[in-house]
Formats: structure tokens, sequence, C-alpha cells
């Protein structure tokens, strides 16, 4: 289930991540910056743990 849903949706963010950098101009060197980046599945599968287990935001509201 989620290496369907990796397959479906990968392309498409990579995509739009691509767009967004180079729709801007580079403020720095290549290579400079923060090194901590998750890859998509990563991003995909924490977005999908704080989706499940959110319910203390709703509360707390």
């Amino acid at each position: 289930m989620i290496a369907e849903l990796v397959a479906e949706i990968g392309p498409l963010w990579h995509e739009r991540h691509q767009a967004a950098l180079a729709s801007r101009p580079r403020r720095r060197a290549v290579g400079a910056g923060a090194r901590h980046k998750l890859v998509f599945v990563d991003r995909l599968l924490a977005t999908l743990v704080h989706l499940r287990h959110g319910a203390t935001h709703d509360v707390l509201a």
C-alpha cells in the first residue's frame, strides 16, 4: 500500500519540488545548507504518522 502511494505521488512531488527550486534565484552555493533533509518516502511516512496520531491537536484546540 505504501509502495503504491509512493509510486503514484512520488513523481508528482518531485516535479513540483524541482519547479519550486527553479522558480527562484539561488541564494547559496550548490551543496550549501542543511544536511538533514528527509527523502520523499520518509516525509510521506512522517506525514501519515502525524495525521494518524494528530488527535491531540484537536483536543487542545
